[in-house]
């Protein structure tokens, strides 16, 4: 069986920001950021 997890990205100047839950709207991680660009840093 599948599970379904959801990503949200907001997009932003400085930093994108990430979060994923669950089908049953679960927040499977805690907020997390991420730079931009190829490197891609991540930011805490």
């Amino acid at each position: 069986m599948r599970e379904r997890v959801y990503v949200g990205v907001d997009l932003a100047k400085d930093f994108h920001q990430v979060m994923a839950v669950g089908f049953d709207h679960e927040v499977l991680s805690e907020t997390f950021r991420i730079g931009r660009g190829r490197g891609g840093d991540l930011r805490s």
